[in-house]
């Protein structure tokens, strides 16, 4: 299991991103997610900075 859990630190150190998604498609094929709602999940969606500015006042 040490091998596991060095090779996702280094997966993470050279991209946060595709290291969650590694960790996603693997949760997706334990839980035996449907396709369908896979493929929905998987795309990530863009993020509206407007609604997440901070301070409105």
């Amino acid at each position: 299991m040490q091998a596991l859990v060095d090779d996702t630190r280094v997966m993470r150190e050279e991209n946060p991103f595709e290291s969650m998604m590694s960790r996603f498609d693997h949760a997706a094929q334990l839980l035996k997610l449907d396709p369908d709602l896979y493929k929905v999940l998987r795309v990530p969606k863009p993020r509206n900075n407007h609604l997440h500015s901070g301070f409105h006042g």
